[in-house]
């Protein structure tokens, strides 16, 4: 893409912040695209010491990869995919798949005294994330560096030998090439005890072994919400969107589910779907 199309494109998506974010953040939410658009393009150029980290609606986000701080930003504070109301001022909301921690600050700014479990596997990722939220100082916030999955025991998880902190970072082999290293599995149903009022999952191809599991464990039951990114084939093999499909409706959800608009049919081409799902 060139300068000045990438210039355009930048003015026309704060121009549609304008006109579309709440009323009330919507000038910070604007100077913030912009500033985080001007850098990103700039990096080469830019001191190196400027762009490991960032001002973000209210928190300070460290990143070694300045790109990343711009996509999340883009992708939660933007499109607001995590954007849930609560019957209390101190929501539950588990964290699946924290990585730095964006995600965190959104939920901390959208519901202050909020209580958040994050859960992180990847080792250097768990380490910037400890560290934005001991710099922030957010309060109830608990952090744990497991992989969550089927069961308890070890699992194959795979890291981008070049971007270690990358979002792509998983359980399945197919998601990035990268040597496998061994790190502890959990299940999720062992940290819920009571309602949670808000899920958020977005592990990277092993959210369906996670549902299965929780739905066995009779606990899916006490989630109220949850928005799950749902990464279709995957394994390119695998077509399983109507299984789990079918695992929230009986445990109770509705569910609507967005993708890529202008992503082309093609056969078993992987497709990333936000399902938000709801208790009836």
């Amino acid at each position: 893409m060139s300068a000045v199309s990438y210039v355009l494109e930048t003015l026309d998506r704060a121009r549609q912040i304008e006109a579309r974010a709440p009323g009330p953040t919507r000038r910070e939410l604007q100077r913030t695209y912009l500033k985080l658009q001007a850098k990103y393009k700039l990096r080469r150029v830019l001191p190196a010491g400027s762009l490991r980290g960032e001002f973000i609606c209210g928190f300070h986000l460290e990143s070694p990869e300045y790109g990343t701080l711009a996509f999340l930003f883009e992708e939660i504070f933007l499109r607001r995919d995590y954007e849930f109301t609560a019957a209390t001022d101190r929501p539950l909301i588990l964290d699946c798949g924290s990585n730095i921690g964006m995600s965190l600050a959104y939920f901390k700014r959208l519901y202050p005294q909020s209580r958040v479990v994050g859960f992180e596997a990847c080792k250097e990722s768990f380490e910037v994330l400890s560290r934005n939220v001991a710099a922030n100082r957010m309060d109830g916030v608990k952090l744990h560096n497991v992989a969550l999955h089927g069961a308890e025991g070890p699992v194959e998880f795979f890291v981008s030998p070049m971007h270690p902190t990358s979002l792509t970072n998983s359980s399945s082999a197919g998601q990035v090439a990268g040597t496998a290293r061994i790190v502890q599995g959990m299940p999720l149903s062992k940290f819920i005890t009571g309602p949670v009022d808000f899920l958020k999952m977005d592990i990277e191809g092993a959210e369906a072994v996670v549902l299965a599991e929780l739905a066995a464990s009779g606990r899916m039951r006490s989630i109220r919400e949850m928005v799950v990114e749902y990464h279709h084939h995957a394994d390119r093999s695998e077509d399983r969107l109507s299984w789990t499909l079918r695992l929230l409706e009986d445990n109770g959800f509705g569910y609507q589910i967005r993708s890529i608009p202008w992503q082309a049919f093609t056969r078993e081409t992987f497709q990333d779907l936000l399902i938000r799902a709801y208790q009836k």
